[in-house]
Formats: structure tokens, sequence, C-alpha cells
């Protein structure tokens, strides 16, 4: 993780993270000498004379998908994201120093991000068994689970006035669509190729759908007048192109 804040002077921005395993997910408080970020360094496996090979190998990449046939049937058919099990989010000050584990539950905990006033994070936890949108206190205590339907839940952020959330999620409905969730998830994986954008309460309740393209959405994050959501979209050569749009 690469803090591209320069102080005066400065030309080479500086590493805040600990340079084993892999990070995802980062965002400031807003007092902005601390961050959040999710990283892997705690289950690192590494050979200690290539240090670059702590990060963890991705599961379609891996030997276990070349031998397990239903994995390889996946892999080949998908395309995939990693839910990392050894994900865990982490408080950080302005050096990378850390202040504060913020989770510690068993399975992937990232995509986070702090409120406006700085005393809550919303995240994505898979520990209740499906990936879904948590909240919890700044200090990592009272975590409380957003939403609770089956499908990915993921990229979370705050409106700027606190009061609402908006996020991505896919919707399995059918059969086929639902088995091959299952299964994805099985494995630690989601496929990100149909997604829509949703928002709700920081509560969880009145949730709505906000965008029905049928495509891959995500990214949103609220503009300042707390009402619009910039996001991107594969809208024209689906896994190909990324678009800017406004909802």
């Amino acid at each position: 993780m690469i803090d591209l804040t320069l102080p005066s002077g400065e030309q080479i921005p500086h590493r805040i993270s600990t340079g084993l395993g892999a990070c995802t997910c980062s965002y400031f408080y807003p007092d902005n000498r601390h961050l959040i970020y999710a990283g892997t360094f705690q289950s690192a496996e590494f050979n200690s004379n290539v240090t670059l090979e702590s990060c963890p190998q991705k599961t379609c990449k891996s030997k276990r998908a070349k031998t397990d046939p239903v994995l390889r049937k996946l892999c080949n058919t998908s395309y995939t994201w990693d839910l990392f099990a050894g994900f865990d989010i982490f408080k950080v000050n302005k050096f990378g120093t850390i202040v504060a584990q913020l989770t510690s539950s068993p399975g992937y905990d990232a995509e986070g991000a702090v409120s406006p006033d700085g005393r809550h994070i919303v995240f994505t936890s898979v520990r209740s068994g499906d990936p879904e949108i948590w909240i919890m206190n700044s200090d990592g205590t009272e975590p409380k689970q957003l939403t609770n339907e089956l499908g990915y839940d993921g990229g979370p952020f705050f409106s700027p006035d606190g009061t609402k959330i908006c996020f991505r999620a896919s919707r399995p409905n059918t059969s086929d669509e639902i088995e091959k969730y299952k299964a994805l998830l099985s494995y630690n994986l989601v496929s990100p190729l149909a997604m829509e954008l949703y928002t709700m309460n920081v509560d969880g309740t009145d949730i709505r759908k906000v965008t029905s393209l049928g495509r891959s959405n995500w990214a949103p994050f609220y503009l300042v007048d707390n009402y619009r959501i910039i996001s991107a979209a594969t809208l024209i050569r689906p896994h190909l192109l990324a678009n800017l749009i406004f909802t």
C-alpha cells in the first residue's frame, strides 16, 4: 500500500503496508493522519529468500485448479475474484505503523470505508457464510450485519452526510445461477460479471436497487450532493471496457 500524498520537498511516495502478503481497499480517516486497509500479512507464507512469494496465490492459478475437475471447470468458464480468507482490516498511522487490528473473524474481511465523522467503518465480510455488508465502530467493536441476501455484497461507501451507504451486489436468481454462485463461493471465489448498484440507510434499512443494467457495475461513490452516484460499468463491450456513469 503506497501513500501518494507527498509532503513538501518529498518526491518519492512511501509505503505504508508491511511489504508482506496482499493489500487492498485503503481509506483515510477524516483526520488524514490515520487510515485503514485490508492485508493478508499475518497469514503470509513465504520463502525468506523470496519475499515476493508471500502473496496468496490466485485460486485459478493454483495447482488445485488443474487437479480438481469442479474448480477447473469454474475457472475455465468464469472470470473470478478471490476472497482470500487471510484478509483482515487494520488501522495504521500515516507512517504505516499498525495502530490496531480491527477484524479477526475467520475468512475474508476487506473492502472497508470510514464514515465522514470517523466513528464507523463499513466493510465486506464472509463471517456469516455469505459475502455481506457489515458496519462496526471505528475501533472494531460492535460489528453489525446490514445485508442478508444470497449473493456477493461489496465495495460499500458512505454518503458525505453519513446517512446512506452505496454498494455493489450480485443476485443469483435461477437454480443454475445459485448453484454456480455457491460452487464458486466454496472455493472463496466470486464472479463479478453481473452486479448492480444498491443504496441503503446506515442501519441497513431501505435497501434500494439503483441500476438494472445486467452487466458488471462497480466502484460506486456518492457525489457531494448526497444524491448522485458515480460508478463504473461494462456497458459497451462486456469484460473489456469500463465506462463511468452517473446514477
